[in-house]
């Protein structure tokens, strides 16, 4: 019950976040008509993994549209997969989770004010989890698909305007077989790099 409560409140957060702004795709249509840039780098989250906070990464490569709208393609994966412990039909099975997507993400930054930033990301993906399953006799694997939707609103506080302190929280939909494993809030905290800011300053 309470995991439900926690899922239904991100959930309506996050909505309301992207409902709030009727002029976000006016914004937007502005926005790409300036000359994009490059963005590029790799960052990290902790989702929910049957209802447990695991770490998922994420690289990517997109370009960055009058610091106002961004679109990247990334490789989303779990450095480390879920365990799970317990007992199935009288026998003592262990069994883990490791989840593997591509995924396209845009966001919009809805306000900057000085060295803050503030933006709802939303990306969408398709991958697969892979179970294993190990018993004392017997270990196997089982691979499905899997179509993540994640969603949320980010800050970040810049250092620098390659460098900066991130926090947000999220949610994440994983459609297909893994619903209940991998549906449930994500939230991230900590030093984020843009490194195709210094790309951008120093290629020519």
């Amino acid at each position: 019950m309470y995991r439900r409560v926690k899922y239904l409140f991100t959930f309506i957060l996050c909505l309301e976040a992207f409902v709030s702004h009727a002029q976000i795709a006016d914004t937007i249509q502005e926005a790409i008509k300036s000359k994009p840039s490059l963005t590029l780098g790799i960052n990290g989250r902790f989702s929910s993994v049957s209802g447990e906070p695991i770490r998922t990464r994420r690289v990517f490569v997109g370009v960055d549209f009058n610091k106002k709208f961004k679109v990247e393609l990334g490789y989303n994966y779990m450095p480390k997969p879920a365990l799970e412990n317990g007992v199935y039909i009288a026998v003592i099975t262990n069994r883990s989770n490791q989840l593997r997507f591509f995924g396209v993400q845009a966001e919009y930054t809805f306000l900057t004010k000085g060295k803050w930033k503030l933006s709802y990301p939303i990306q969408l993906g398709i991958g697969q989890n892979e179970l294993y399953t190990y018993q004392i006799n017997d270990n196997f694997s089982r691979k499905n698909m899997v179509v993540p939707l994640e969603m949320g609103a980010n800050a970040v506080y810049y250092v620098y305007d390659w460098i900066g302190l991130k926090g947000g929280l999220g949610l994440r939909f994983a459609f297909g077989q893994s619903f209940k494993t991998y549906t449930g809030p994500n939230y991230n905290f900590g030093v984020a790099l843009f490194p195709g800011v210094l790309y951008e300053r120093y290629k020519d």
